[in-house]
């Protein structure tokens, strides 16, 4: 009877640990599953990802180059307006800087009433 309750337990122990090894293969599956799923998610997150940031990086080149553009044209204008201003405006301007920097003769504008 000992040899037959002996076998028992022998039996009984090769089968807990067949069922503990086909646990461990399902975890095993389950977790490489889980891996690749996220492996899938991170990929797609970093294409979202990579694609708003040449997207945002496109736009702000755009808006530079605008803005840039239209910088050149405003100082374009600027220095066409200045090559149209007469000489005799730029001595007046001319002389009323000077006539700030130079000592004893502050207020002596033509304009300006005492």
């Amino acid at each position: 009877m000992e040899d037959d309750v002996l076998g028992k337990v022998v039996e009984t122990e090769k089968e807990i640990q067949q069922k503990l090894e086909r646990e461990k293969l399902k975890a095993a599956q389950w977790l490489e599953k889980i891996r690749a799923e996220a492996e899938k998610e991170v990929s797609a997150t970093e294409d979202i990802l990579k694609k708003s940031f040449a997207d945002e990086l496109h736009e702000i080149k755009r808006n530079a180059e605008q803005r840039a553009s239209e910088i050149v044209i405003e100082e374009r204008e600027k220095a066409a307006m200045l090559e149209k201003t007469g000489d005799d405006f730029l001595r007046k301007i001319i002389s009323r800087h000077l006539r700030e920097i130079l000592p004893g003769e502050k207020n002596d504008y033509e304009d300006v009433k005492s």
